[in-house]
């Protein structure tokens, strides 16, 4: 094998052992691609119907205070 065949037969390798891909909310364009995409390697897609609650800088920074 070449040093670029070997590169290509590692990510793939990577690819077919990614874990699941999680989607929250809405998908956008290109979460829904990349939803299909996981769909044809095979991997679980969990999608969480809401997603998850938007954190204001301004909150965040007063609880760490």
């Amino acid at each position: 094998m070449t040093n670029i065949e070997t590169r290509v037969a590692a990510l793939e390798r990577m690819e077919a052992e990614a874990g699941p891909l999680v989607v929250f909310g809405e998908p956008t364009p290109m979460q829904s691609q990349a939803i299909e995409q996981a769909h044809r390697d095979g991997r679980t897609v969990i999608h969480w119907p809401v997603a998850p609650p938007r954190i204001d800088f301004d909150l965040a920074e007063r609880k760490q205070i």
